[in-house]
């Protein structure tokens, strides 16, 4: 009977290991603000038992079971303190060419060599179940899954995006859902609306537009040969925005489109001297 307790233990270790997936955790922008929830994430996906390989700009300081870098630190300028009025002013324009722009210079990053090793020669034992990757302003890196065979998972780091709702079939209705670009809140006037409706879909039919030469990066690269950058996100599978309705606001929702804010909070630091002595009432 001494010996029970020790099967079991066993069999459910067994399990663990049997039933873990191989993640391909695909980031190669080089904001930091945007790494804080990616980080969490794949962090979590490790300490849960799955083996995550993660491509990134920001490498952890202190390794972990189950998490390999592959580290693309130094092949980009730091953005981090590093940006001037201009481009501040750029990015927050309602022109979505700047936003492309650095988009398509983070997409020629897969000439990078350890991306061209991966590309050309990935992991066979096991081969990768799965790619979870950042959706912002580089959709040439969804042609990971279709490369792979495997599902693709899209991260959102800020509230859903006014160009991805055509794509995943999300509803999206500008009557009382702001576009990520306007000043807006949730109680709209007519006139408000009306300026939402034509903000949104211009910033919808710019991102689409200055993004679509970026399939030149998924035909050299990955020798995939798509009409238009739009089929791309036909690949996706499940997106995880970082959001939450009690600070967003209440919005409709496919299944497949789940909210994840707070994700990147953690509970884990000791209490401070006050906050220990403190009791709920």
């Amino acid at each position: 009977m001494k010996l029970l307790p020790l099967i079991l233990l066993a069999i459910l270790t067994c399990d663990q290991v049997a039933n873990g997936y191989r993640i391909l955790g695909v980031f190669p922008l080089h904001g930091k603000s945007h790494w804080v929830m990616q980080e969490e994430l794949m962090k979590g996906l490790a300490k849960r038992g799955h083996q995550v390989d993660v491509i990134t700009h920001f490498p952890l300081k202190k390794p972990i079971p189950n998490y390999t870098d592959i580290s693309l630190a130094g092949s980009l300028p730091p953005v981090m303190n590093n940006l001037t009025a201009d481009d501040i002013q750029r990015f927050g324009s309602s022109s979505m060419a700047a936003l492309a722009h650095m988009g398509t210079m983070v997409c020629q990053l897969l000439d990078h060599p350890k991306l061209r090793q991966l590309i050309q020669n990935p992991p066979q034992d096991p081969p990768y179940d799965i790619v979870i990757t950042e959706l912002f302003v580089s959709p040439c890196y969804l042609a990971f899954g279709r490369h792979l065979k495997v599902p693709v998972v899209g991260t959102v780091a800020s509230v859903f995006h006014d160009w991805l709702s055509e794509v995943s079939g999300n509803p999206m209705n500008l009557a009382y859902i702001p576009s990520m670009f306007s000043v807006y809140d949730q109680h709209m006037s007519f006139k408000e609306r009306l300026i939402n409706v034509l903000l949104s879909n211009y910033i919808s039919g710019q991102m689409h537009y200055y993004t679509n030469s970026q399939l030149e990066f998924a035909k050299k690269y990955f020798g995939i040969d798509v009409p238009h950058i739009k089929d791309l996100y036909y690949d996706l599978s499940l997106y995880l925005v970082n959001t939450h309705h009690s600070l967003h606001g209440i919005r409709p929702m496919t299944t497949n489109v789940i909210e994840v804010g707070g994700l990147h909070l953690k509970d884990d630091d000791p209490p401070s001297p006050e906050k220990g002595n403190r009791t709920l009432c």
